[in-house]
């Protein structure tokens, strides 16, 4: 493969990378979320009901916080989760909110 084929190949990686960032779907995905609310049972996940009344699924919990506790979640974006059969908040950090 010569010189030129390389900067090519690698000028079309940026760009893939460029149009995927740019999309509203990605752009989403990539946004870090911050919800607080109350822990509760999902249908196959743990789920946060924020303090909106709005009910999100959850990636998981750690195990030092049960169903019923008021928490703040951070997480990266959202995800398909097989074991979950829907989206879920990818969650990176929980704590106890007041």
């Amino acid at each position: 493969m010569g010189r030129h084929d390389e900067r090519t190949q690698a000028q079309r990686r940026q760009h893939r990378r460029s149009a995927v960032a740019s999309s509203p779907l990605a752009a989403l995905s990539m946004c870090a979320v911050i919800l607080t609310g109350q822990l509760v049972p999902g249908v196959e996940c743990p789920a946060l009901q924020t303090d909106e009344g709005e009910t999100i699924a959850l990636s998981h919990i750690p195990g030092t916080f049960a169903f019923g506790d008021r928490v703040t979640v951070t997480g990266s974006g959202y995800g398909g989760s097989m074991s979950c059969q829907q989206e879920v908040l990818l969650v990176t950090t929980v704590e106890a909110a007041e």
